[in-house]
């Protein structure tokens, strides 16, 4: 962290678990280093919030943020504050997503057995749907979600444009 500081780059990219990344923020800003620093998904859920201020300014990607604004997005929030007093993290967003996807699966074959799952879930992911994560679509077997990039500031995700 020290030597990092002392170099002054414009940004820092950290590739570290959560864990690590909380230590490696805290020691990056005692060091000195105010520069921009970027992580991955490894930061979401609040992972990064035991850095506490030191963290601030952290950008990251993630393919849901309690911050989205679509109207999916929005609806999953407020319900999922409503039932549990806090905002879903990007884990609760998918667990939603999936089930909703077996769901729809169940509804489009009118068949609840393997293979009535099976061929609803193919139909639902070739029309692709909205949900808590945004327009979901899939690419063969592989779902594909928007995300979004976020920055972490006094202790919340702020969506960024």
């Amino acid at each position: 962290a020290q030597r990092i500081a002392a170099a002054k780059p414009q940004a820092v990219v950290m590739l570290l678990t959560a864990p690590q990344s909380v230590t490696f923020m805290k020691q990056l800003r005692q060091a000195g280093y105010t520069g921009q620093v970027l992580g991955s998904t490894n930061q979401s859920a609040g992972m990064i919030a035991p850095a506490g201020p030191a963290a601030d300014g952290l950008v990251y990607p993630v393919d849901f943020s309690a911050s989205m604004d679509t109207p999916e997005s929005k609806a999953f929030v407020d319900a999922f504050a409503k039932e549990y007093g806090e905002a879903p993290d990007p884990y609760a967003a998918e667990g939603f997503d999936a089930l909703w996807w077996i769901a729809r699966g169940i509804k489009a074959s009118n068949d609840s057995s393997r293979d009535g799952v099976q061929k609803g879930l193919a139909q639902v992911a070739s029309q692709g749907f909205a949900g808590a994560m945004g327009d979901i679509t899939f690419d063969g077997n592989d779902m594909r979600v928007p995300g979004v990039v976020v920055k972490w500031q006094d202790g919340k995700e702020h969506l960024l444009r």
